[in-house]
């Protein structure tokens, strides 16, 4: 169990497959990581979100990062106001790539809408216009970076890869996160087109 965050300091993460560059994602301490806000109301959202989660334990996903709270850090995207960086808060989670040597991630945005209730006709019409079939099949793959245990390297796409992809070769495409460069893990891949 984490303790304390009193000196911990952000540094760069390795494996963030998507997002924009201002929610870069930093590891914070030795079994952490944070994300930035972006859009006060949708971080404010996601806080949310995580605190009803986690206040219920029996009915907590096992797959869910652990939430840690919140903590501001200083914003090295902001100059400095009157000789002093300022702070952006940021949401605390469990880094689950911990435990893996050469961790194989993807980002798979879930939902077939992709805006908030509120957005403006001009908003909807550019998450519409982003991927036509994201209403149809549920999600899109935004970016995934792939271990190759053979060439000893990473496969990387991002999100332009997933909105490349017609329904009939999004199978095709999430294929790709499930091979290591020697086979593919057939199981998993088809546990996983399930829950999707």
């Amino acid at each position: 169990m984490i303790e304390s965050f009193g000196d911990c300091v952000p540094t760069k993460f390795d494996h963030q497959v998507a997002g924009h560059t201002n929610e870069m994602v930093r590891r914070f301490g030795p079994h952490c990581i944070i994300k930035p806000q972006n859009k006060v109301d949708l971080f404010r959202r996601e806080v949310k979100f995580y605190e009803e989660i986690f206040n219920n334990p029996e009915t907590t996903p096992k797959f869910f990062a652990q939430f840690y709270g919140l903590v501001d850090v200083e914003d090295e995207n902001s100059g400095e106001v009157d000789g002093v960086i300022p702070k952006r808060p940021c949401i605390i989670l469990q880094d689950m790539t911990l435990s893996y040597s050469q961790p194989s991630m993807i980002d798979i945005k879930i939902g077939r809408q992709t805006f908030e209730p509120s957005a403006s006709t001009a908003k909807v019409e550019r998450e519409l216009r982003k991927y036509p079939h994201q209403n149809s099949i549920g999600f899109r793959i935004t970016g995934m970076k792939v271990w190759n245990s053979t060439d000893q390297s990473y496969f990387s796409v991002d999100k332009w890869f997933g909105r490349s992809l017609e329904p009939s070769q999004v199978p095709l495409g999430l294929a790709a996160y499930f091979y290591d460069g020697v086979s593919f893990k057939t199981r998993v891949m088809e546990d996983t087109i399930k829950q999707l």
